[in-house]
């Protein structure tokens, strides 16, 4: 009923000593997250980013022929917010000479009449594939979940926005 003070002052240290092993794994956890953050905000924008050349640069006008987007059936959502996202499909095929070391697709959402209502732009090449060979394909996705609330998407496509090429080796 009654403790003695060695059982309270042992009680006492191993709560002190819980409190510490606590607070570390705490400021531990901390410091993963913000590494995390950090290392993910660079990856986009870190060092060697380099914007991908677009229409009316000549290098794009003459290459841009040769790489070709075969669209997939999309597919739509919504979620429990319902709000509505939709995932554009397509297979992107590399028919030129020239590997391609970025790809820049846009996913644009259209509604039953073919007014666009909604887009998203990603980067298949680096990010999925740190390349795209010449005679090479890759199967590119991109989750667009910027549609308007109350919009009724009806189809999906993706289309090329820009493009680097692979600098050859010294």
């Amino acid at each position: 009923m009654f403790e003695s003070p060695v059982e309270s002052e042992a009680k006492t240290s191993r709560s002190r000593s819980m409190m510490i092993v606590g607070a570390t794994a705490v400021v531990f956890i901390i410091v993963i997250v913000i590494a995390l953050y950090v290392s993910r905000q660079a990856g986009s924008e870190g060092v060697g980013w380099v914007e991908p050349l677009r229409a009316g640069s000549p290098e794009y006008d003459s290459y841009v022929q040769h790489v070709e987007i075969e669209q997939h059936e999309p597919e739509g959502a919504e979620n429990l917010l319902q709000q509505v996202m939709v995932v554009a499909r397509a297979a992107l095929h590399n028919r030129g000479d020239r590997t391609l070391s970025q790809i820049e697709v846009k996913a644009i959402v259209f509604d039953a009449v073919g007014n666009q209502i909604a887009e998203q732009v990603a980067y298949p090449v680096p990010k999925v594939s740190p390349q795209l060979g010449p005679g090479k394909s890759m199967f590119v996705q991109v989750k667009v979940d910027t549609v308007p609330a109350g919009a009724n998407p009806a189809a999906a496509s993706i289309v090329l926005n820009g493009l680097r090429f692979k600098q050859s080796e010294p």
